[in-house]
C-alpha cells in the first residue's frame, strides 16, 4: 500500500482497487483544524483526482475545527472530481463539526459518513460502467466477474480501514499516557515511522502491544522517547 505524507498536516494513502479496473481510490486524512481555503488537505484531493474516475475519502476524524471557508474549498473540489467522473466522500467528522458541515454543505453532491468504514464501503460498493458506459451492462458472466472483482476490492479496502483503526488506537495510547493532543500523539507515531522505516501500522501494532504487555522493542522506545522528549520529559511504563 503505497502512502506519502504531503504535509504534517496531511496524511495521504493511495487505497487497493482491483487491477486492471482503470480506477482509483485515496484517502486523506488532515490533522488538526483546517482553517483556510490554502490548507494542504485541497491541494492533496486535486492531485489525487488528477485521473479521472477516482474515488477521494477525507477521513476528519482527526479535524478538530472546519472554516466555513473551508468547507466552500471542499465543496469546490467535490465538483471538480465530480467533472472527472470522480466523487468526494467525508467520513468520521467530530460532533461539533458534523452539524456545521452538513448545514454548509447542504443539498451538495458531498455524502458525509459517520465513519471510515462507511466510506470506504460506499466507495467500493460504486457500480462501474461496462464498455458502452452503462451500469451493469454485458453478458452475465461480465456481471459475475464484476462482483467478485467488487468483493475482492471491498475485503482490500476494509483491510485499510483497519490498518487505521490500529493507528487510531496508537495514538490513543500515547495521548493517555503521555498527556499530549491527539494530533501532537498523530506525529509522535510517525515520526517513530520515519525514523525506524518500520510502516506506520506495524509501529502502531507495537505501541498497542506494549499498552497490553509492557513490553517494547528497544529501538521503538529510543524513539518514542526521543520524540515525546520535546513534549513530556519522560516516558510512563506501561502497565
Amino acid at each position: 500500500m503505497e502512502h506519502a505524507e504531503t504535509a504534517p498536516e496531511v496524511w495521504v494513502e493511495k487505497l487497493p482497487v482491483q487491477a486492471g479496473s482503470g480506477r482509483s481510490a485515496w484517502l486523506i486524512r488532515p490533522v488538526g483544524t483546517v482553517d483556510r481555503a490554502g490548507h494542504p488537505l485541497f491541494e492533496a484531493i486535486r492531485t489525487a483526482g488528477e485521473r479521472a474516475g477516482t474515488a477521494v475519502v477525507v477521513d476528519l476524524s482527526h479535524v478538530r475545527a472546519l472554516s466555513a471557508g473551508a468547507v466552500r474549498e471542499l465543496l469546490d473540489c467535490a465538483h471538480t472530481l465530480e467533472a472527472a467522473r470522480g466523487r468526494l466522500l467525508l467520513a468520521g467528522p467530530a460532533q461539533d463539526v458534523d452539524p456545521l458541515l452538513r448545514l454548509a454543505l447542504g443539498l451538495a453532491p458531498v455524502p458525509v459518513f459517520a465513519t471510515l468504514g462507511a466510506a470506504v464501503h460506499a466507495c467500493a460498493s460504486r457500480v462501474p460502467a461496462d464498455a458502452t458506459g452503462v451500469p451493469g451492462g454485458g453478458t452475465a458472466a461480465d456481471r459475475g466477474g464484476r462482483t467478485a472483482a467488487r468483493h475482492d476490492e471491498l475485503a482490500q479496502l476494509q483491510q485499510a480501514v483497519s490498518s487505521h483503526a490500529v493507528v487510531d488506537q496508537a495514538i490513543g495510547i500515547v495521548v493517555a499516557l503521555a498527556g499530549l493532543r491527539t494530533e501532537d500523539a498523530w506525529h509522535v507515531v510517525r515520526e517513530i515511522s520515519q525514523h525506524t522505516n518500520i510502516k506506520m501500522r506495524h509501529v502502531a501494532e507495537l505501541i498497542v502491544e506494549w499498552a497490553q504487555t509492557g513490553h517494547l522493542a528497544s529501538d521503538i522506545r529510543h524513539h518514542l522517547q526521543r520524540s515525546l522528549a520535546a513534549r513530556r520529559p519522560a516516558l510512563p511504563e506501561a502497565g
